[in-house]
């Protein structure tokens, strides 16, 4: 059950500050001439390039921050400088204001120094998006509408010539304008829109033929066209602009004028997907520059990862002018050294899409959900008087209308692209395929090569090359950070129909389908727990449905149960009795506790050995005195029961109630550190205990809502690794039924709000409600749904949510920290501290003695996917030892 996030509130009173901390060394205060002495502060660039100069206090080594906010590494962390200057290129140039942090390291202490300055604003033609070209007027009225690029102002002529203003000349601050009284004789119009930039113009072109009103025909009266919705403010968007930045004082590349395109397609590129591309944006179409990033060259498609790795990539394919229809691709594999390849063979029917031997190679056709609303569990501190909030970047502003990706569409969907083998894109969107590439662990390390292929109606479109470094080193089987995600009851509904469920067929195919989620979840590094539903009374109390045993042993993850990638033959390493207070002798007495725990504790040691198993005594209860009663009946027996461990979901500042619990489980947003780290140390090490948290959320650790960042789930694993949490548990996986909130079953493929109640519109949240929240308790979608059957795709099993693929980056990525922490600890704690300043309670509190807010404008990390695939390579390059 979700409640935790309701306790955790700032004040509205408060305004936000952002405090950077340099956490790694201590900074001096004594007088020292450091300066940064060019370019000016405050002062505007003329060029997406800046060299940055500063005075030369003969500091052992320099180092410099530049970021969108002060010393928040965003946009580039310069290391090991030897001389007071150094060449940035490929800036955004979009006006926004970049911020500098010079460290100067002199005998041991460390000394800064700070600036900021406006960046280059680009001059962008305003294309026009409505009317298409040649478009035949059906009335004597015209709506037009460009692209807002940012400018000054805008200007539109309507003429019977090219650049003409004979017929109209309008100035706005928007970005359209509507004209009526034309002439109606069918006419050419010519239609100019001009974006000022200061002195600078830059116009877009295109005509369309006028009405012509036959002899004796009445023109109707024009219906008045909808004011449009005023423009929204210039935000800088977070959106990675370039590959990461690197210092040097070579000449900047040829930057590509016109993006990849092919067919009805107006331009085609890729990224890592942590980038959420939402389906209105077209920015490749309008700056292919704009779009280049570490997975994307403005070429080809790049990737790199080590051996028994999922890697991954996500095409953008752009339909700017006109529909794109009966589309499809193929990418099935990757020639490599020596012969070895990569590939996915071709399936025979949709249920062979839970086999995954010989299919290295996944496809998926991303489907997007509308965000009507802000989500209240996306973290603390939603709401101040001046608009910053910690909402991401594309989510500020100071009402609705303002926020950037208000109403927009959101990649959420990874649905299997044999399901969606043909589609359609309408024009002014894009559609997203996921790429997923599994490196066995007998591949050679090497660079592999083969082409996405793009196809429409029928006929080869063009092609994409793609390329895989293949690292020469493996990651390990078992996940070096342990996960928890529980797998609700709620999906039977949408799978069966009551009568069909509760026959013997119906049970075996409803094992099967859990089984099939299961899988799904290994694939992605993460174990699942659940109630055990399929715990029979015709089965032995005591111990696990014998559905459970062969996903403990690792049998349900062998090639003869279908299954291939990380973890094979690997069980699922975790089991919970009675989830969330569900056991059945509760309320029965020590004795029985003590019966009981010596059952589960004799089949474990036997059957499950290296299983950690746990009694979850109780959800998100304030009555400690029953908790620590019910742990210390366990502690207390004297027979084999002793073993099993208690758990119970509880604040870590609490556990001082529970001296007899063994496994706290605890949700945070925020907290004071010397509490929680007081605490949290009592668990580190200790032999029986151990420390889980759950959920989480701005500014601790990124949330769980389809609007967050994609690197949010990654940047949560990276901090469980930092704070040394055993387990991290997510609540739920399949909430179809959003009972807490009163709105009933999910239309999970058309709406994006899952959890909490809808109560209606406001003008700060958008669509809101009690605990309102987006994906919240769901990142298995159904194959099935037999409850809206127009969005049932007809497959036995579960369809995963991006998010799963974001978080299984994040837990591979600690693969990475944990096998370099081997061969150079230092060198790899530097990276960790550079990425993730501050974890969880490390965020800090304005008030001990009120710790439940705490002002800081950004969280720690950076929101660039391209600043943490640079660290993922720093990391391999000291796993590799070059």
């Amino acid at each position: 059950m979700k409640c935790f996030a309701s306790l955790f509130r700032f004040p509205l009173s408060l305004f936000l500050f952002f405090i950077f901390a340099f956490a790694l060394f201590p900074t001096e205060s004594f007088a020292l001439d450091l300066r940064i002495t060019h370019p000016l502060e405050s002062s505007a660039l003329n060029s997406s390039a800046i060299q940055i100069k500063w005075t030369d206090v003969k500091a052992d080594y320099y180092e410099v921050a530049v970021g969108s906010s002060p010393a928040l590494p965003d946009y580039g962390w310069y290391a090991n400088l030897k001389k007071p200057k150094l060449l940035i290129k490929k800036l955004p140039f979009d006006g926004s204001t970049v911020y500098i942090r010079v460290f100067a390291y002199v005998n041991g202490s460390v000394f800064t120094t700070d600036s900021h300055f406006r960046t280059y604003r680009k001059p962008r033609s305003p294309l026009i998006s409505e009317p298409l070209k040649k478009t035949k007027l059906s009335s004597d009225s015209l709506y037009i509408s460009w692209l807002d690029v940012g400018a000054d102002s805008y200007e539109v002529l309507l003429g019977s010539k090219a650049r003409g203003s004979d017929l109209a000349r309008l100035s706005s601050k928007d970005n359209s304008v509507s004209i009526f009284s034309l002439p109606k004789d069918g006419r050419k119009l010519f239609i100019t829109v001009r974006a000022a930039f200061g002195t600078k113009i830059r116009q877009s072109s295109t005509y369309v033929f006028a009405f012509k009103e036959s002899l004796g025909q009445t023109l109707p009266l024009p219906t008045p066209t909808p004011t449009p919705t005023p423009s929204t403010p210039i935000i800088p968007a977070p959106t990675p602009t370039s590959t990461p930045l690197t210092a040097d004082n070579n000449q900047d590349q040829a930057i590509p004028t016109l993006p990849l395109s092919f067919g009805s397609l107006s331009a085609v590129w890729a990224n890592t997907g942590e980038d959420k591309v939402v389906q209105e944006d077209l920015r490749a179409t309008h700056d292919a520059f704009s779009v280049q990033n570490s997975a994307w060259d403005g070429a080809k498609i790049k990737m790199f990862g080590a051996r028994n790795e999922v890697v991954n990539a996500n095409l953008i394919l752009e339909a700017s002018t006109k529909n794109a229809d009966a589309m499809s691709v193929t990418f099935d594999k990757l020639s490599g050294p020596g012969g070895f390849s990569l590939f996915s063979k071709s399936l025979k029917q949709n249920d062979d899409l839970f086999n995954w031997v010989g299919r290295n190679i996944e496809l998926f056709y991303v489907r997007y959900l509308e965000i009507q609303g802000i989500s209240k569990f996306i973290g603390s501190g939603l709401q101040y008087p001046n608009g910053i909030s910690q909402l991401p970047n594309r989510w500020q502003g100071t009402s609705w209308p303002e926020r950037p990706d208000h109403n927009k569409n959101y990649p959420e969907i990874a649905v299997p692209l044999e399901l969606e083998n043909t589609f359609s894109i309408l024009q002014g969107k894009n559609q997203s395929i996921w790429i997923d590439v599994y490196i066995p662990k007998n591949a050679p390390a090497g660079l592999y090569s083969g082409n996405f292929n793009i196809y429409e109606k029928g006929q080869l479109a063009g092609s994409v090359p793609v390329e895989l470094q293949v690292l020469d080193f493996s990651l390990p089987d078992r996940p070096t950070v342990n996960t928890m995600l529980y797998l609700g009851n709620d999906m039977a509904k949408r799978y069966f129909a009551d009568a069909e469920l509760y026959t013997p067929l119906g049970q075996k195919e409803y094992q099967s389908l859990r089984d099939r989620h299961f899988m799904l979840a290994h694939r992605h590094k993460i174990s699942l727990i659940d109630s055990d539903p399929e715990q029979s009374a015709a089965e032995p109390a005591g111990q696990p449905s014998s559905a459970w045993v062969p996903r403990l042993s690792g049998a349900l993850f062998t090639s003869a149960m279908g299954y291939e990638g990380p973890g094979l033959g690997v069980g699922n390493g975790v089991y919970s009795i009675g989830s969330y207070g569900s056991w059945p002798w509760k309320g029965q007495g020590k004795d029985a506790m003590w019966k009981h725990t010596d059952a589960w504790a004799n089949w474990f040691k036997i059957y499950s050995p290296g299983t950690d198993y746990f009694l979850y005594l109780i959800d998100e209860s304030s009555d400690y005195n029953q908790t620590n009663t019910w742990a210390a009946w366990i502690n207390q027996n004297p027979g084999p029961g002793s073993a099993v461990r208690s758990a119970a979901t509880i604040p870590l500042t609490e556990v001082h109630h529970t001296p007899e619990l063994d496994i706290p489980i605890s949700g945070m947003y925020l907290g004071d550190p010397a509490v929680w780290e007081s605490h949290s140390q009592n668990y580190l090490g200790k032999p029986g205990k151990s420390y889980y948290m759950y959920n989480g959320g701005r500014p601790g650790s990124g949330s769980w809502v389809t609007e967050d960042d994609g690197v949010a789930l990654r940047e949560l694993a990276w901090g469980q690794y930092k704070k040394h949490i055993d387990r991290w548990f997510y609540w739920e996986s399949t909430y179809y039924n959003n009972y807490q909130g009163g709105t009933g079953q999910t239309d999970l493929y058309k709406q994006a709000q899952t959890f909490g109640g809808h109560s209606g519109y406001d003008n700060y949240y958008g669509e809101t409600g009690w605990n309102y929240s987006n994906g919240d308790g769901v990142l298995f979608y159904p194959g099935t749904d037999r409850v809206y059957p127009d969005s049932s795709y007809g497959i036995k099993g579960p369809i995963a949510s991006l998010r799963l693929k974001y978080w299984r980056r994040g837990i591979q990525d600690t693969d990475y920290l944990a096998l370099a922490e081997k061969k150079n600890s230092a060198a790899t704690q530097a990276i960790l501290q550079k990425i993730l300043p501050k974890a969880l309670w490390e965020n800090g509190v304005d008030n001990v003695n009120d710790p439940t807010y705490v002002t800081v404008e950004h969280v720690s990390w950076p929101t660039d996917p391209d600043l943490w695939e640079q660290a993922r390579k720093d990391l391999a390059t000291i796993i590799q030892g070059i």
